[in-house]
């Protein structure tokens, strides 16, 4: 299973409810959604909507993915922002690659873990990323756009002086 999360795009609320859809990541008024898909991109669960300024992670701990996760049986590759999601150290179901910090820079074989994962998630991560997809999961040929102004008239002669 592949473990992502994306933001849908709302209108901006009046009032003071604004602000619990305004994800400072994107600069935009969302709501959250995560997904779990097949290595094919198979959409498998998608969690409730959580408000758009919630992180991924927070998201995936109040859906309690983790645990849901271990009872079915199943794992999970994720992003880095995943990281410290799974609660058992020694038997993880969710898999994360490796932060480099200030103090604490990647090895070589965490940087090469790091490409692995990412080479797994790859196919997934681009195509879950374009909500539009969601809606049509097969979409036509691309129409070509029509512009909303007038041909343009041709040039009058000028009248001789």
């Amino acid at each position: 299973m592949l473990l992502d999360g994306t933001l849908i795009a709302t209108r901006r609320r009046t009032g003071a409810a604004n602000r619990r859809n305004f994800n400072g990541k994107h600069k935009k008024h969302g709501l959250l959604f995560l997904a779990l898909t097949d290595e094919n991109g198979n959409l498998t669960w998608i969690s409730p909507a959580h408000r758009g300024a919630a992180s991924e992670i927070t998201a995936a701990r109040c859906d309690h993915l983790a645990q849901r996760l271990r009872t079915a049986g199943l794992g999970a590759l994720a992003d880095p922002g995943f990281t410290g999601l799974d609660p058992g150290p020694g038997d993880p179901v969710i898999i994360t690659g490796y932060k480099s910090t200030r103090t604490s820079k990647t090895t070589p074989a965490q940087r090469q873990a790091n490409q692995a994962l990412s080479a797994a998630r790859a196919p997934v991560e681009h195509g879950f990323k374009r909500p539009q997809e969601l809606a049509h999961p097969h979409p036509a040929a691309p129409q070509p756009r029509q512009s909303h102004h007038p041909a343009p008239r041709p040039a009058r002669p000028h009248p001789p002086r």
